[in-house]
């Protein structure tokens, strides 16, 4: 042992020059066999651009319809579409039979050792960089755009502007901004001071800047990344989310008894005159779930009529959710908590009599495409209320805002027992069924792709 522990006293003791040696005598094989045809291939590759697009989300893919809306509308143009994300959950059959778009998957991380949030955070993110860089590496070369979604952004933009600058100058990026990274992070500290808050504030004003195009899906949040961030004009373009193809009315009473029959376990309960709410959710923070349940309370033993609720998604606040409605006693209320598949989602929604938006916005600046759905199958809309959510619901028009559990409460009960009202609610809910999503992305997109 002491023998060994000399040897190696004398090894860490050579001089600088030999370390250097052994570094460049080590490097040699993966210069020669991996960047060097790395860098090769990607000069190769820029010589002969194609249409086509990668699409990048730092999250499911089957609960980013945005996104799946922009790789069908690409392919539609005939791009190919490099779709980029994790794969947690069924994809909708239009972006799998596509013949011009390509999955990509990448592996999602969970912290199932119980790390601390800052180890973890920083796991996830190196972890992250690697991954990208491998597939970014490949999908970048020969491409026009990247397309990325914000949130979640980091690290995803800050690698595509490392590749942008150092390889693929001709891949123009393009940031969808859903939301603000930093303004969601602060829901868990509710200070906007604190020093994880400040940063992310800053990496997103910073990695803005390299941006060729961005995207809003509010006017709000456009004026905000001009006044706050000084992204110029010309390189903001508000894209209000439209609802698919596949969300549609239903106005025949024998396809609603169709999708009730295939559907016997939410329905098995009720009757004719049974009214649905639906509310659809990712169980989060930034939906008042809890404001709903004190609304429901509030009304039941008052109600003229039964309401069944379903209360649609999956998330990290599910559990709490069940637990928390099972501690009621409803005498004229139902709840149920289903997960819907694609095809069959849009059609639970257009029987729906109303819905329910429990957004509550961590910056006031984006729009909830749960309401964006609900619209698309002419379903009117009681809403909470904040500051953008009045650039998508027209109070008295297509829906009601709320201000609270109590407002929210008496307005359910009012449209169930008010059919003069609801009824042009749903009228207004049908004029915005009619308004579609490729239309709003050939205007305000593709015209400017092609």
């Amino acid at each position: 042992m002491s023998q060994l522990r000399e040897g190696l006293v004398k090894l860490l003791d050579l001089p600088t020059w030999c370390w250097l040696l052994v570094f460049i005598y080590a490097t040699i094989p993966l210069t020669f066999y991996y960047f060097i045809p790395m860098l090769g291939n990607c000069l190769k590759k820029r010589s002969c651009i194609e249409d086509k697009v990668v699409i990048l989300v730092m999250g499911d893919l089957g609960h980013s319809p945005r996104m799946n809306n922009h790789a069908l509308s690409f392919s539609k143009i005939d791009y190919q579409v490099e779709l980029c994300g994790y794969i947690e959950s069924e994809l909708a059959l239009g972006i799998v039979h596509s013949d011009n778009i390509s999955i990509n998957q990448i592996q999602a991380l969970r912290n199932t050792v119980g790390l601390p949030y800052f180890l973890f955070a920083i796991w996830k993110i190196v972890n992250q960089l690697l991954q990208l860089l491998k597939l970014l590496m490949r999908v970048m070369q020969d491409s026009r755009y990247i397309l990325v979604q914000n949130p979640p952004g980091i690290p995803s933009i800050f690698v595509i502007v490392i590749l942008q600058k150092v390889l693929f100058p001709h891949c123009k990026l393009i940031i969808d901004w859903h939301n603000l990274n930093y303004t969601i992070l602060n829901l868990k500290y509710q200070n906007l001071q604190h020093p994880f808050v400040r940063f992310l504030r800053f990496y997103e004003f910073q990695v803005s800047k390299y941006s060729d195009l961005n995207l809003t899906v509010s006017e709000s949040m456009r004026n905000f990344l001009q006044t706050e961030f000084g992204i110029c004009s010309a390189k903001l373009v508000t894209l209000y989310d439209r609802a698919p193809t596949q969300f549609k009315p239903i106005l025949d009473p024998s396809q609603k008894k169709s999708v009730i029959k295939a559907h016997p376990h939410l329905f098995q309960h009720g009757t004719s005159s049974t009214k649905i709410l639906v509310t659809s959710t990712s169980f989060t923070q930034d939906e008042d779930l809890p404001s709903f349940l004190k609304a429901l309370a509030l009304i039941d033993q008052s109600l003229k009529c039964k309401i069944l609720v379903l209360v649609t998604g999956k998330g990290p606040l599910k559990k709490q959710f069940v637990e928390q409605y099972n501690a009621f006693t409803f005498s004229n209320i139902s709840i149920k908590t289903c997960w819907l598949s694609p095809e069959d989602y849009p059609k639970v929604l257009a029987i729906s009599d109303l819905g329910v938006s429990l957004h509550v916005s961590s910056s006031g600046i984006d729009l909830p495409m749960k309401v964006v759905d609900l619209f698309g199958c002419g379903v009117p809309v009681a809403s909470l209320k904040f500051d953008a959510i009045t650039e998508l619901i027209k109070e008295g028009v297509n829906g009601v805002l709320c201000d609270d559990a109590f407002s929210l409460g008496t307005t359910i009960q009012r449209l169930f027992e008010n059919v003069t009202e609801l009824q042009t609610l749903r009228q207004g809910a049908l004029e915005e069924s009619l308004k579609e999503w490729n239309i709003e992305w050939n205007k305000k997109l593709g015209n400017l792709l092609t």
